[in-house]
């Protein structure tokens, strides 16, 4: 799709992402299921870019007990910055000791705004390996 005038190739796919990240889980379940009848490469595409932090809220105990061997504790500590403390108390208590305790320092290290970026990739990475738990 491109503006009139101008000639600038506007990305309905980025914007399309942008837009399931703001929804509910089950609301955005029920679009990329919808897309899924028309263009299951697209929905498939769109499923793992959209995922949000919330997302990793709503992952099984269980899969968070998988998830403590296949990614490091300074990666989770990140990925639990800006989750609620309830949420970061009970990943936390279900983890090994030492693992919880390395996870627990990474997550209170202030991150400067120009890192940001790390927290967002930190998360992405622990909601792809609950996404490939849980399937």
């Amino acid at each position: 799709m491109s503006e009139n005038k101008t000639g600038i190739y506007i990305n309905g796919k980025e914007q399309a992402l942008e837009i399931l990240k703001l929804l509910s889980h089950d609301e955005r379940t029920r679009i990329l299921n919808s897309i899924n009848l028309k263009n299951p490469s697209l929905a498939s595409e769109l499923r793992q870019n959209s995922m949000s932090s919330r997302d990793m809220q709503e992952y099984s105990t269980s899969d968070f007990k998988k998830i403590f061997n296949l990614v490091k504790p300074e990666i989770l500590g990140l990925a639990l910055k800006q989750t609620s403390m309830i949420f970061q108390k009970k990943i936390l208590k279900m983890a090994p000791r030492s693992y919880a305790e390395n996870a627990f320092k990474t997550l209170m290290i202030d991150i400067p705004p120009s890192k940001a970026e790390t927290v967002t990739r930190a998360k992405k990475l622990v909601v792809s390996e609950l996404a490939k738990i849980s399937q």
